[in-house]
């Protein structure tokens, strides 16, 4: 007899979600906003990033059995000890394998990947085909179905990167100590490179990658684990280069270590080092405002607090749409 397929899959983790939540007659809730219409609504945790046979049953029982339970586990022993120090390379894996197939399972992800397309067929069409059609939409040319292979096969793919991220990537805790919650959203993961955005500062330049693929040099996973905690896994090739380069300096002309000792920001990679750090107000609103522009639709709090995702919209309102230009291929 052919298994039944689930009809309701979650698109972000229940388990995950009920860090966020406040139980109550054994259901857990949590405030929702939606950015397009901005109302505000409590919901149960099954009524949450929620769409109809999104995952093959064979991706749905994948997630089950391989990824969904073995990582949130781990979380949960982050959460509760507030550490990441205790955790073995095995446990360090099971989250990184997590990570992943939640960064890479959600709508948003699907959307980015129809854009993608869309805008690398626009360019081709205009270029060396059909230059007198450019305009139109190529939503036309693009099947669902293949849009939904590309991603059930990146959710597996990808996995082959976890072993590198869990094992050569910093790991650290930051501790919310402002009174405004960590966000969670219907795209939970946030991947970062505040390095590739400093050097574009600096040099001035435009870059055609974003440096936020998996083994980028510089790139950031920030995962919020409850209103209080979040976890961040660093790769720190580009402090490491820094490091080097001055030590090879120091070596040629020994005159400038005092100096350099001076001038040099210990306090700065002392904090890029540390396992655990704290956040003020503006690393929260850093933070969230990130986790409010880069989801698809909804952003998720304990509480009925959403003051950053809101002042964010009023001040960027093209975030509120779902088919906002996520690409920019040209």
């Amino acid at each position: 007899m052919p298994q039944q397929k689930t009809k309701h899959t979650h698109t972000v983790q229940k388990e995950y979600l009920k860090s966020f939540s406040i139980e109550k007659d054994s259901k857990y809730f949590l405030w929702r906003l939606d950015k397009k219409t901005g109302k505000k609504k409590r919901l149960t945790i099954d009524n949450v990033s929620v769409e109809n046979y999104f995952y093959p049953q064979e991706v749905e029982n994948w997630l089950a059995n391989d990824i969904e339970g073995k990582g949130i586990r781990v979380l949960k022993k982050i959460i509760e000890e507030k550490l990441v120090s205790n955790l073995n390379s095995g446990e360090k894996e099971l989250v990184v394998k997590w990570i992943i197939a939640q960064d890479l399972r959600t709508s948003e992800f699907r959307n980015e990947i129809t854009q993608g397309i869309e805008q690398t067929a626009k360019l081709i069409f205009k270029t060396k085909i059909l230059p007198e059609i450019a305009t139109q939409s190529f939503k036309e040319f693009i099947d669902k179905d293949p849009i939904k292979n590309i991603q059930m096969g990146m959710l597996k793919k990808m996995q082959r990167h976890a072993p590198i991220i869990s094992h050569k990537y910093h790991w650290g805790i930051i501790q919310n100590i402002s009174n405004e919650p960590y966000y969670t959203s219907d795209h939970p993961v946030q991947r970062d490179n505040t390095y590739l955005k400093s050097m574009k500062k600096i040099m001035k330049k435009k870059y055609i990658g974003s440096g936020k693929g998996y083994l980028s040099k510089g790139v950031e996973f920030q995962l919020s684990l409850n209103p209080e905690l979040k976890l961040v896994i660093m790769n720190l090739e580009p402090l490491n280069d820094m490091l080097r380069e001055i030590w090879v300096a120091i070596k040629k002309n020994p005159q400038i270590y005092p100096s350099l000792w001076i001038l040099f920001p210990h306090d700065k990679f002392r904090e890029l080092r540390s396992e655990k750090l704290t956040a003020k107000y503006e690393n929260v609103l850093y933070f969230n405002s990130m986790i409010t522009g880069l989801s698809n639709r909804f952003i998720y709090s304990r509480d009925n607090n959403f003051t950053i995702a809101e002042d964010l919209l009023k001040k960027n309102p093209e975030y509120k749409d779902e088919n906002r230009k996520r690409w920019d291929i040209s």
